[in-house]
């Protein structure tokens, strides 16, 4: 399970990178705001755009 989470921040910050690349941006915290509060729903998010970006 945190290998999963290491994952998913790792491609966050990795989408946080290229934040104009990234349509998500008004759904998205500041690169200063934990990941873990986003919940379930954002890490979703996340992995969807980094697996179809």
């Amino acid at each position: 399970f945190f290998a999963i989470m290491m994952t998913l921040a790792a491609m966050a910050l990795i989408s946080e990178a290229k934040p104009f690349y990234n349509p998500w941006v008004p759904y998205y915290p500041p690169p200063a705001v934990p990941i873990l509060p986003l919940g379930l729903p954002g890490l979703l998010g996340i992995l969807n755009l980094d697996l179809t970006v």
